[in-house]
């Protein structure tokens, strides 16, 4: 239950490999990760995490999978197995949340 130790297994996971909020901390105090300013400075490998309703609390967590020829990132998900969705359109239809992106 520390956030400050991330693994997981078929039996066992740590609080950091299985939730959102314990990842961006594990990942940020262990310098593993360092925020963007933008959401569209994501490149591949990146990761971005949204707070639909902003109340602190972040609620998904999306993996950067590819950047266009233009320089657009689009992230992969498992939740509704969802594989090069645009940034763009994830903004466009959640347009009151909170996004976090992270340089990996």
């Amino acid at each position: 239950y520390d956030f400050h130790k991330w693994f997981g297994n078929a039996d066992i996971q740590s609080d950091s490999f299985v939730g959102v909020n314990e990842f961006s901390w594990f990942a940020l105090s262990s310098k593993r990760v360092t925020s963007l300013a933008n959401v569209y400075q994501l490149d591949i490998g990146d990761v971005l995490q949204m707070d639909f309703n902003k109340d602190g609390s972040k609620d998904h967590s999306m993996i950067v999978t590819y950047r266009s020829p233009q320089g657009a990132p689009y992230v992969t998900y498992h939740s509704t197995n969802t594989y090069n969705r645009s940034v763009a359109s994830l903004v466009a239809s959640y347009p009151n949340a909170a996004y976090y992106a992270y340089r990996t």
